[in-house]
């Protein structure tokens, strides 16, 4: 996947562009070597700070998750680690050249999204919110009210 962030909209068909020719470029030129091994350092080194990452058990939860409903196997996310692990050895210039012509530069599908933010959403859906659940508490005992704040207090400290 490929992102830019702080585009214009009507920039759509030039970023298409830039991506296509970049890939086209690797199709026929290849990555070198010395490119290969940056992107295996980085993303070894990654590795090795992820269980320092404060939230680091909502990440790889929510990924193995993810990983699981995207393929059906629930080992997913531990097959990814174990070939990663080996990667430097499976991953040679021949290797991606091989592959980037049929799945990145001639796919037999692909898609361009584009999302626009729209000035004032967030505050009008925070309104919507708020008047919700202001509904929701009008609605309420005070007895309810009560015990939802003394469900809810350990969340508190």
């Amino acid at each position: 996947m490929f992102t830019a962030t702080g585009v214009n909209e009507s920039d759509k068909a030039t970023f298409q562009t830039l991506v296509d020719d970049a890939l086209a470029l690797v199709g026929s030129e290849g990555i070198g070597q010395d490119i290969i091994d940056m992107m295996v350092n980085q993303y070894q080194f990654s590795q090795l700070l992820a269980p320092e990452n404060s939230n680091n058990n909502a990440g790889i939860s929510s990924t193995i998750t993810y990983q699981w409903g995207l393929t059906g196997d629930a080992n997913a996310y531990q097959s990814e680690l174990d070939f990663l692990a080996n990667i430097r050895s499976d991953v040679t210039p021949e290797s991606l050249k091989a592959v980037v012509e049929p799945y990145l530069v001639s796919p037999k599908a692909s898609a361009l999204a584009v999302t626009v933010s729209a000035p004032g959403l967030a505050e009008r859906q925070n309104a919507e919110l708020e008047k919700q659940l202001a509904g929701m508490k009008a609605a309420m005992r005070q007895e309810e009210i009560a015990a939802l704040v003394e469900r809810t207090a350990d969340f508190q400290t």
